[in-house]
């Protein structure tokens, strides 16, 4: 099975001590297959202001107590200095994490990680991105020649 994860931004009334990336455990649509709600797996200390509002609808779908539901927001943007012109945006706050940056990922603790070592990278930065896993096993270095030859 192959797992999606995701990069959550903006303030989603979660908690200010939220894990930046998180497994997506469902999405839920309505009647024309629109996606009107995404669950994602966060660690049962994050989220749970907005789990306990939606946990009826979490057990009808058969979901853990760590899923945790995120909606649409809508954000509006002027198009020119007057404001008269205003496009208006509904999307997710939401960006694929299967692939980060060490300075986007600072901060952060992952079950396992990929760090394609270069000799380039500062000694700060090489702990920066060796210090975001959590357990020795989850840690996988890698060479621009391994990745060349895959």
């Amino acid at each position: 099975m192959t797992k999606f994860f995701y990069f959550v931004f903006g303030d989603l009334d979660l908690q200010s001590h939220l894990p930046r990336v998180n497994l997506l455990n469902r999405t839920e649509r309505d009647e024309n297959g629109d996606i009107i709600r995404i669950w994602l797996k966060f660690p049962k200390s994050c989220g749970r202001k907005q789990a306990t509002k939606l946990r009826n609808l979490s057990a009808c779908l058969n979901l853990d107590d760590d899923a945790v539901p995120i909606t649409s927001q809508t954000s509006s943007v002027a198009l020119n200095n007057n404001k008269t012109i205003i496009a208006k945006r509904k999307h997710f706050p939401l960006v694929s994490a299967l692939a980060m940056t060490i300075h986007k990922s600072q901060g952060g603790t992952y079950d396992a990680i990929v760090y394609e070592y270069d000799r380039k990278h500062p000694r700060e930065l090489v702990y920066v991105a060796l210090s975001r896993v959590t357990k020795i096993e989850g840690l996988f270095m890698v060479t621009k020649e391994n990745t060349e030859d895959s």
